[in-house]
């Protein structure tokens, strides 16, 4: 954290805090501004702001509206609120605007350290790894957009041990928990949109199905027109978000382009295009690469996958390629009888088809993804390329 902003009339406490940091050795610009701030005035000097620290002990109605003036602008950035009576109704309001480190006052050195630790723990994974964002589209219905995003998901978490999330941005048919997990959404996509400016790392990890322990699902609603309820502004915010806290961030976008999909795909490291073999396909997916080109995405950013690949198609690779003016880079062979299985049992099938040449072509894409294998043990890494098992 490099820019701080204090809000408080209290000079002591100006003084107490800029001592804390300077035996913290932070090398950070620190501002101080009285908590009546305007919006003009909060928002020429907070702009670049990691944190903001309230000083609530002046008037708590005040405290209200500027912790919703900063929610609202800032509503990524961290807020330490410093309060002499934590009442429930002072406490409410600061959950509601996405306060998570609460200290009291007279303020104790031990505490806001403890906060700030709290919270240069959360900024951490932003500085050492920042996640990459993979955007999944279908050049036609049926593809397997679904099957393949969703498997990845799992395949990342569990073969990878990456810190994974999902994201169903299929607005009006999304079903992508259904393929690697039995349980109900508590909370959707559109529900984190409507509560956009408190949303934090916290607010989002709490609203995901959890399928493992690396691999989280943020779900689609389950009620149809919703997508209303969401705009670009909100994937903006939410995939800022996902990416400082997840390796990474995988996007089911099904077969759909509008406004925030698109802003799905301008945010995305890479996009898997999906397609298989077959003229209409061909014809659709041709249209797709040709649109984002024109729209300035590199070629090395579009990374297309055949689903369903089979050797003796009327339309080869070649065909592919060469109307694509693109390379397929990835290939999954046609297996229905293991994806009907998996689906059915909402079981990847990494799990129930181990040995299945769609789980090999599944591992050869996230080992090309995240550059595993990591180091073996005796589960299902060892077992799926045959190592001998470690003797303890």
């Amino acid at each position: 954290m490099k820019n701080i902003i204090v809000l408080t009339k209290n000079e002591l406490l100006n003084k107490t805090i800029q001592k804390i940091f300077a035996e913290r050795n932070s090398a950070i610009n620190i501002g101080f501004v009285s908590l009546s701030v305007t919006p003009e005035k909060l928002h020429e000097i907070a702009s670049e702001a990691d944190l903001f620290i309230l000083d609530s002990s002046d008037d708590e109605s005040n405290t209200e509206l500027t912790l919703s003036l900063i929610s609202e602008k800032y509503p990524t950035t961290p807020i330490i609120l410093l309060t002499p009576n934590q009442s429930q109704i002072l406490l409410l309001q600061a959950i509601r605007h996405g306060v998570r480190e609460v200290v009291n006052l007279p303020l104790k050195e031990k505490e806001l350290n403890a906060a700030i630790n709290k919270i240069e723990k959360k900024l951490k994974f932003v500085q050492d790894k920042g996640g990459k964002i993979l955007s999944f589209l279908s050049c036609k219905g049926g593809s397997g957009v679904t099957f393949l995003s969703a498997n990845t998901a799992y395949g990342l978490a569990e073969l990878a041990k990456k810190n994974t999330l999902l994201i169903d941005l299929n607005l009006q048919f999304g079903d992508a928990a259904l393929y690697i997990s039995d349980q109900k959404p508590v909370t959707t996509l559109t529900d984190v949109c409507r509560e956009i400016n408190r949303l934090d790392a916290d607010l989002l990890e709490s609203s995901l199905i959890r399928v493992t322990q690396n691999c989280g699902v943020l779900a689609a609603s389950t009620h149809i027109n919703l997508d209303q309820e969401i705009n670009p502004e909100q994937i903006d915010i939410i995939l800022d978000l996902a990416k400082k806290h997840y390796e990474f961030v995988l996007i089911d976008l099904g077969r759909q382009l509008n406004s925030v999909s698109l802003r799905a795909l301008d945010k995305a490291d890479i996009i898997f295009p999906i397609l298989q073999q077959t003229l209409p396909y061909l014809r659709d997916g041709k249209q797709l690469i040709d649109m984002f080109i024109s729209f300035g995405y590199p070629k090395e950013k579009i990374e297309v996958i055949i689903n369903r690949q089979k050797n003796d198609a009327t339309v080869t690779i070649k065909d592919l390629e060469k109307t694509l003016s693109h390379e397929i880079t990835h290939k999954m062979p046609n297996n229905f009888e293991v994806v009907n299985n998996s689906i059915n049992l909402g079981v990847s099938p990494l799990e129930v088809s181990k040995n299945s040449n769609l789980s090999k072509s599944l591992i050869e894409f996230i080992r090309h993804l995240s550059e595993f294998p990591v180091a073996p043990n005796n589960g299902l890494i060892r077992r799926l390329f045959n190592f001998p098992p470690i003797l303890e």
